[in-house]
């Protein structure tokens, strides 16, 4: 990789050895729109070409021939919405065609955000990995096809918020929650990608709209490329549960259970929006903002992994959600000494947590970690009952201690965790797609 797209990646990329690639496979598309596919592969080859020509700021190096390739893209997708056999999603192809063609995709963007049929959803024109994180937007072409069923198993669980509600109360001990507007959740097949919007490796989730530039429209919409998802978990967080924790007995197919992980991300999705009135979310970017999103994101996590014990248990052996969680958090450990990862220290808090408390324990010397599903479990409660009471509580005090305890220090390889940090950086954390036509 040259060493300006380096400076530019979003995942780290020092360390990693093992960068497995995933196949994409357009039979659901050629099955969705059998007269008309060919158009949407041929908008991710022009989406290839294009980001060729783009540099890592966004800038065309040859705005002229851009301007040509963006007036075949949208010619791609309007002969694929002429054979698309729903006049909904076909509106939602001419829409972002329209939208290519004036370099404007707001409205496109904010239509698919709003679409209640995601039978076929295309991306195409910028996008980025998480705004703030990523340095710049840049032309990507994303095609999935939904996977009906398990987008309802997974929206059914929004039926059960308000028990969601109040079994986080009574085990956290933080009366009053409330939720904001939740994004709406869609499973699906990625089948096609072109281009790239953040340098290397591609992602297995997208945020709309804002993830397209429109941070503060809504509604919002999470799509979640389901087939990317549990190959990561396959590839990169059950290797991870395997070398560094050997003594756990946890099936592989219970770590990679696909409800149990759509469910905690789903749990970890809606953690972001519980609110509470004595929040104090301004307090606590005082401690730094990358700091004060980690622990966002451990309390997120930690709500996710607890909802799969409670109104949201799946029906999966006792110790799946243990191994996928913990699998996934030295996954985020792996990702190494880099502040622009809020997961990495939030894994790193809950890990340290558990470790020093005594919920589970290091072999310094293997890089290993011991414990049991009991332990575990309990532990995580009693963290996630002192992240709710900093995060939402408006403690800041507790939330400094906290960062300040079990954080990262100010040189992290101080950390306790080093060995076990090392040994999953080592092991590796990127991703790429690879498709057959």
């Amino acid at each position: 990789m040259p060493p300006e797209n380096i400076e530019r990646s979003f995942w780290a990329t020092d360390g990693c050895r093992n960068i497995p690639e995933v196949g994409l496979n357009l039979s659901a598309l050629k099955e969705y729109i059998p007269r008309g596919w060919h158009h949407l592969v041929q908008l991710t080859r022009l989406a290839d070409t294009l980001r060729s020509l783009q540099r890592n700021d966004g800038s065309m190096t040859a705005p002229d021939i851009a301007r040509q390739l963006l007036n075949q893209s949208a010619l791609a997708l309007e002969a694929a919405a002429e054979t698309c056999p729903e006049e909904e999603i076909a509106g939602l192809l001419r829409l972002r065609a329209q939208g290519l063609r004036c370099n404007d995709t707001r409205e496109a963007a904010t239509a698919l955000a709003r679409a209640t049929n995601d039978r076929l959803v295309v991306l195409c024109g910028p996008l980025v990995t998480w705004p703030g994180k990523s340095s710049a937007y840049l032309h990507s072409t994303c095609i999935a096809v939904e996977d009906t069923r398990l987008t309802q198993q997974v929206r059914a669980l929004e039926e059960e918020l308000e028990p969601l509600r109040h079994y986080y109360e009574r085990l956290l001990g933080l009366k009053g929650l409330g939720l904001s507007e939740i994004p709406t959740y869609t499973v699906s097949e990625l089948v096609l990608c072109g281009g790239e919007a953040n340098g290397f490796p591609k992602h297995f989730t997208y945020f709309l709209p804002e993830d397209e530039g429109h941070r503060k429209l809504k509604p919002r919409k999470t799509l979640l490329f389901r087939n990317i998802y549990l190959e990561r978990v396959r590839c990169l967080s059950l290797p991870l549960l395997r070398k560094l924790c050997p003594g756990l007995r946890v099936a592989d197919e219970d770590v990679s259970n696909p409800l149990v992980a759509l469910t905690w991300f789903r749990g970890h999705d809606v953690g972001h929006y519980w609110r509470h009135p004595a929040a104090a979310f301004g307090k606590l970017r005082e401690l730094g903002v990358a700091r004060s999103y980690a622990l966002q994101e451990a309390l997120s996590d930690v709500l996710g992994y607890l909802a799969l014990h409670g109104p949201w248990r799946q029906p999966a052996r006792d110790d799946a959600s243990m191994g996928f969680y913990l699998a996934e958090m030295l996954r985020f450990l792996g990702r190494g000494y880099q502040g622009i990862h809020p997961d990495f220290e939030a894994s790193h808090l809950v890990l340290s947590y558990l470790v020093k408390k005594r919920f589970a324990s290091l072999d310094s010397e293997r890089g290993e970690l011991q414990l049991d599903s009991g332990h575990f479990q309990e532990g995580v409660t009693e963290v996630a009952e002192r992240l709710m009471r900093a995060v939402l509580g408006g403690d800041v005090d507790e939330a400094r201690f906290l960062l300040a305890e079990y954080g990262l220090a100010e040189d992290p390889r101080q950390s306790h965790l080093d060995p076990l940090i090392r040994r999953a950086a080592s092991i590796g954390n990127d991703i790429r797609y690879t498709y057959e036509g």
